[in-house]
Formats: structure tokens, C-alpha cells, sequence
């Protein structure tokens, strides 16, 4: 069975190599590299068209947005299974292909597979931190989730935080059956400076977005990240979790709303680089727990 394992690329000159080069060390024989630039302005179009015949090079004729990219990748796909991976990070085993299909051929009522991941800082050694997400909260980072072509429904969401999620919550929806890899298939990268800037992405409150899909939705450390990213959400962000009675919610809420963005963002730098990374420890495909 053919798999098209899908890069949506959007300004990634710097990062996207690493992203092909862990596509094309995949074991699984029977795999096209598809990468859609959403009209760059960068040079992202020729280091992809740098690889050769070893990729298809896509450039959209206008910017679709990373939902409208998702979803021109899902069209152009030749695949039986569609695998996404963000431009700027890699997949962590040259196997992670061949179990995805695995799985898919094992449990023909699979429609979506799901995974963990860790993630690291850009020009740092080490792992700071994973994410074992419940129900569909892990699939707002399209990174490593896998799609069985013919389950999927519609387009992807264009509303931030929640593309991925929706189209794998209309899969569920339909009637097909959801899978999750217990091992770290994604390296997620993080970017030195993504707290200390201010982001123009952030068009509404995170948790906003992902309770319209999952109405039990929290996430108190969202409260910093919108904070040192897109403070003129903190109220909306705070007032959307609602979720008066826990300590945990007025410890966060109060630091976000208390603490100088400057200082925060410190203190953000200092938990990856001082704390994160000595503690976060990954799960590899061979069953064992192990640091980066």
C-alpha cells in the first residue's frame, strides 16, 4: 500500500531539510514525499526542489493558510495513507512509516492514527518536554498523525489550533476507529526566541478554539504561552477556561496576569533550558524510557 507522507511548507528554508531527510530515511518501501509551499517568501521552494526526484514540489498559486495547506496536501496525495509532518520537525525512528501502515492494514476500521512526541529547542541538545495528549487534544499539532485516505471527510479547519483536530474528530465522528503509537514518533522543534515574540497566528484564544471541538477542553499553561505571545487574548483566554474552583487555574491565571511579560519569558527560558531538559525523558520505539 503506497503512503504519501505530506509537508506543508510555509517560510521554512532554515528547517525544512531536516524534515525531508527523516522522510526519506523511512524503511517503508512504497512512499512518495509530497511538500506544498504556501507561496513563501523565502527561498523554502528551491531547498525542497533541492532533493530531486526524491520529492514532489508543490507551490500553491495564493497563501491557503496552514488549513487550506493541509488540505490541498490531502488532495494531491496518491497514497492510501496520508502521514503529515510539520516543516521544522522530524520523525524520530526510520520505522515510524512502516508501523503506521502496520497498523492500518491490521485494523481496517482504523481511520486515524494518533501518537506522542517531544520536543526540543532549535540548537539545543536535549528533550524539554513531551506531550501525551487525551481524546483528540494531541492531534492539534499535525506532526506525525496518520489518515487513512479513504476516511477522511471535507477539508481541514483554517481557525487556529484546532486544523488537525477537526478533521480527525469528524473521522471518529463517521464511525471509524482511532489508534495511538505508545512511543515518541515526532521531534517537535521549538524556536529559541517563540515566547519572546509577538505573534500575528494567535486570531483568537487557543482554548477557545479547542473547546468548540472539545467542550471539556483545559489547559492552564496556555495562560503563559498567550501571555508572552498574544497578551491582548489573556482575559478572553483566562475567562474561556472557566474553571473557578481549582487552585491550579488562580495559580496560573495569577502568574500570567501578575508577572511582567519580560520577566515570564525568562522564566519560561529558564524551565526549557535549566529544568526541561534535564528531567524530560522520551519514549523510544524500543520500549524503553530514555533522556536525549
Amino acid at each position: 500500500m503506497k503512503v504519501s507522507l505530506c509537508i506543508p511548507a510555509y517560510n521554512g528554508e532554515k528547517v525544512i531539510g531536516d524534515a525531508i531527510w527523516s522522510c526519506l530515511k523511512q524503511d517503508y518501501p512504497d512512499k512518495e514525499i509530497l511538500i506544498i509551499d504556501d507561496c513563501s517568501s523565502d527561498n523554502t521552494f528551491n531547498c525542497a526542489k533541492s532533493f530531486g526526484t526524491f520529492v514532489c514540489v508543490l507551490k500553491n498559486e495564493k497563501n491557503l493558510g496552514i488549513g487550506g495547506n493541509l488540505t490541498k496536501c490531502m488532495q494531491e496525495a496518491k497514497g492510501d495513507y496520508i502521514i503529515y509532518l510539520s516543516q521544522d520537525d522530524y520523525f524520530t525512528h526510520e520505522s515510524v512509516v512502516g508501523d503506521m501502515v502496520s497498523i492500518f492494514e491490521m485494523y481496517p476500521r482504523v481511520g486515524v492514527i494518533g501518537r506522542s512526541y517531544y520536543q526540543f529547542i532549535d540548537g539545543y541538545p536535549g528533550a524539554v518536554a513531551r506531550c501525551d495528549g487525551e481524546l483528540l487534544e494531541d492531534f492539534a499539532n499535525p506532526s506525525g498523525v496518520g489518515y487513512r485516505n479513504e476516511a477522511m471527510v471535507g477539508e481541514f479547519s483554517n481557525r487556529i489550533f484546532i486544523e488537525n483536530t477537526v478533521m480527525a474528530k469528524r473521522i471518529l465522528d463517521c464511525g471509524w476507529h482511532r489508534y495511538e503509537l505508545d512511543y515518541d514518533t515526532v521531534a517537535v522543534r521549538l524556536h529559541p526566541n517563540n515566547t519572546c515574540v509577538i505573534s500575528n497566528y494567535y486570531n483568537e484564544p487557543p482554548v477557545m478554539a479547542v473547546r468548540s471541538i472539545i467542550p471539556s477542553y483545559v489547559n492552564y499553561q496556555s495562560f503563559i504561552s498567550v501571555k508572552n505571545r498574544a497578551p491582548k487574548w489573556l482575559w478572553a483566554e483566562i475567562y474561556n477556561t472557566g474553571k473557578w474552583r481549582s487552585i491550579v487555574f488562580w495559580a496560573y491565571a495569577l502568574m500570567a496576569v501578575c508577572t511582567p511579560r519580560w520577566l515570564l519569558i525568562k522564566l519560561c527560558n529558564f524551565y526549557r533550558h535549566r529544568i526541561g531538559r534535564r528531567f524530560c525523558v522520551i519514549k523510544s520505539r524500543s520500549g524503553q524510557k530514555s533522556k536525549d
